[in-house]
């Protein structure tokens, strides 16, 4: 429950950043896949995009922001560190889930970064094909990375470690995802990484593209100059009719999703709370004699507290390997203290009712 309210919460903030940057847009290519195909892997098509980008540079009043996510970088796992955080390991290559950025992209998606904010985007910015490649990592990344650590990637690009994500910093990708993607274990490299002829780099690129821009006019301009070099078939779709979207889909989920855990909640804590009812009713009788014995009342309450506080340290010794999140760690174990205190109080309130000569005679 907590975990659906967070990522509910971090998913609306980075929506609300996204607006906050003005009408956006992005282009869609609604192409087949052999007409892709024909396109890129003939000399006009390349030659077509081309002149197509150069257009785009030349453009005024549009802002270009691109946050490509459509390939990750590959690493010999023999030599990459950090294996745990790969999205996959497949024949000793190990795959981490990176964005290809414009120098841009970190104002526009309001990340901290750690180890020198100008110095990192001003590389981003500058960064041309063939360089020693800038590269930063999430927050996770840390504990296995130095900054200006270098190494290699599997086709023998090298890499230099500018810096580091804040940890817990996300991103919104409303035709992606209605999540907000948290980039802990990501990698950030400039869009330019690998050269935009490589396969269907034009056009990943260009399906990756923000543009900002209050002139709606501009995007009929750009999806008609495609069409007039022979290029693939696009149309542009705003991100304020999407974010919509997505935000409604997020309070219908997690009003479906918090109606059934709620539900299931209160089944389970109605069993809890007559389990420790029936438990201490059962042995009032050994409570009592104990009690004669010499046993203190805060061992008896111990020993009571204790059939919700074992379950509930074990339920918490998993919430710590199963979250990588402090923050909702922390939430979580606190709420089971005091989720544990209020299943224990009424039947500890039933317990300290009986007085022991009273338990007694009724048991004889």
């Amino acid at each position: 429950m907590l975990q659906l309210a967070g990522d509910s919460a971090k998913a609306l903030g980075e929506f609300k950043q996204l607006q906050a940057q003005g009408t956006i847009y992005q282009v869609d290519c609604i192409a087949e896949a052999g007409h892709i195909d024909k396109i890129h892997n003939s000399k006009e098509g390349q030659e077509a995009f081309k002149r197509f980008y150069s257009y785009l540079e030349q453009m005024d009043h549009v802002d270009r922001v691109v946050a490509r996510t459509s390939m990750n970088l590959y690493i010999e796992t023999s030599h990459a560190k950090g294996n745990d955080l790969a999205e996959r390991i497949e024949e000793g290559v190990s795959s981490f889930s990176t964005l290809r950025v414009s120098g841009n992209f970190f104002d526009f998606a309001d990340l901290d970064l750690l180890g020198g904010r100008q110095r990192i985007i001003s590389r981003f910015q500058d960064f041309q094909e063939g360089k020693r490649i800038p590269v930063v990592l999430g927050s996770n990344f840390q504990t296995f990375y130095e900054e200006g650590e270098m190494f290699f990637d599997s086709s023998g690009r090298q890499y230099e470690v500018m810096g580091f994500l804040k940890a817990g910093e996300a991103y919104a990708a409303p035709f992606e995802s209605e999540k907000a993607i948290i980039l802990d274990n990501w990698m950030m490299v400039p869009r330019l990484a690998e050269p935009l002829s490589e396969g269907i780099g034009y056009l990943t690129d260009l399906v990756s593209t923000y543009f900002l821009t209050e002139d709606e006019s501009l995007m009929e301009k750009i999806v008609q100059k495609a069409h007039n070099l022979n290029l693939l078939p696009f149309e542009y779709r705003s991100l304020e009719e999407q974010i919509a979207r997505d935000i409604n889909d997020l309070k219908n989920e997690a009003l479906t999703m918090g109606s059934v855990m709620v539900l299931i909640f209160v089944f389970a804590t109605t069993g809890m709370i007559s389990y420790m009812i029936r438990y201490i009713q059962q042995r009032l009788r050994e409570f009592a004699i104990h009690s004669l014995c010499g046993a203190r009342n805060k061992a008896l309450i111990f020993r009571i507290f204790m059939q919700v506080g074992a379950p509930s340290l074990i339920a918490d010794i998993w919430i710590i390997v199963l979250f990588q999140q402090p923050l909702l760690i922390t939430c979580i174990i606190l709420f089971s203290f005091l989720y544990g205190i209020g299943i224990a109080a009424y039947p500890l309130y039933t317990f300290k009712r009986y007085a022991i000569i009273d338990i007694l005679r009724r048991n004889e």
